[in-house]
């Protein structure tokens, strides 16, 4: 079976073939590799052997290149298509740029870095070398663009753990925290583009930013002074890979189920345990303090303020005080 089987290898700036060296490379040594492949694919992050037998691969890369992608990847759709920029301005950009274009369902977007990563309400999303940066055009979704982000965040906790053990918790509506001594400290977060019509997305792309194997010195100085300061997870061999294949996967799963947003949402409270706690939210008109009641259908957090029901469709959660009898995981004290 070639490397590319089942991928469609759609790379700006990283030659495809070297997918096809690499595959072969890995299973003994090849004669006649030549220099320029060799160069190019340590470049790339790849241990090669050369002996008098030929060149032969003996470490990978941990980079999230189209092929290391479709290694081991479970999906239908999602990541079947993927492209990979050593820079690039937004991943999340070009994405919604070939949704639009047509006939991109399922293609993956991934970078090195970006120079203009984009996180929720267009904010800037530092994008250093080691992260784990890529957006999946999702095609036509049910359901609505509130829930989304909740889909997305509880498919991307459950891939941090399922391929780094990394137990990370929910922060509304789209921020995903570790535990640092005691203090939630944001790990990733997710930017969802949608256009909407008669009562389903017509076009979804869903991007996400992990702090993977990256240098918490190299976070922006804006970022680590936020409201939550940023924390870096780290893995393995294919770290980068093993997350997104995950992801992709809890994500491909959740996608039936969006025309449920009740029960997405109903999964998304258990999972965070923020219910009954007492919250104080930045909204556009200003600040808003209450107890969390739950999560509405559309995604909107259902707060308690002085008897009076409230719901907010968009916001930042400032502070968190627990509900009494313990913290939903990466619950922040306030």
């Amino acid at each position: 079976m070639g490397p590319r089987q089942g991928v469609e290898a759609m790379e700006s700036r990283v030659d495809g073939s070297l997918g096809e060296a690499v595959a072969a490379m890995r299973r003994g040594p090849v004669a006649g590799v030549a220099d320029g492949t060799l160069a190019e694919l340590r470049r790339l992050g790849y241990r090669i052997d050369v002996s008098g037998a030929g060149a032969r691969v003996v470490g990978g890369s941990d980079l999230l290149l189209p092929w290391e992608l479709a290694r081991g990847l479970q999906t239908r759709l999602l990541g079947r298509r993927a492209e990979y920029h050593a820079e690039i301005g937004s991943t999340q950009d070009r994405a919604v740029g070939l949704a639009r274009a047509g006939g991109a369902d399922g293609t993956v977007v991934a970078a090195g870095t970006q120079s203009c990563g984009r996180g929720r309400r267009g904010r800037r999303w530092e994008s250093p070398a080691g992260g784990l940066w890529m957006s999946v055009v999702l095609g036509r979704v049910a359901g609505n663009a509130g829930i989304l982000p909740l889909a997305a965040s509880l498919a991307l906790s459950g891939a941090l753990l399922g391929a780094l053990g990394e137990r990370a918790g929910l922060v509304w509506p789209n921020d995903i925290v570790v535990d640092r001594g005691g203090e939630a400290r944001k790990v990733a977060g997710i930017a969802v583009d949608a256009e909407a019509s008669g009562g389903a997305l017509e076009s979804a792309v869903v991007g996400i930013g992990v702090n993977l194997n990256v240098d918490e010195a190299a976070l922006d100085a804006s970022i680590r002074g936020a409201v939550r300061r940023a924390a870096s997870v780290h893995g393995g061999d294919r770290a980068a890979a093993r997350v997104a294949q995950s992801f992709l996967l809890n994500m491909e799963l959740l996608l039936p189920r969006m025309g449920d947003g009740a029960r997405i949402a109903g999964e998304w409270e258990r999972r965070s345990g923020i219910v009954g706690s007492r919250v104080d939210v930045r909204t556009d008109p200003g600040e808003v303090s209450g107890t969390v009641s739950g999560i509405g259908q559309d995604g909107e957090l259902v707060l308690c303020c002085g008897g009076e029901e409230r719901r907010l469709a968009a916001g930042e959660v400032l502070r968190v005080a627990p509900a009494r009898g313990g913290a939903g995981p990466g619950a922040e004290s306030r």
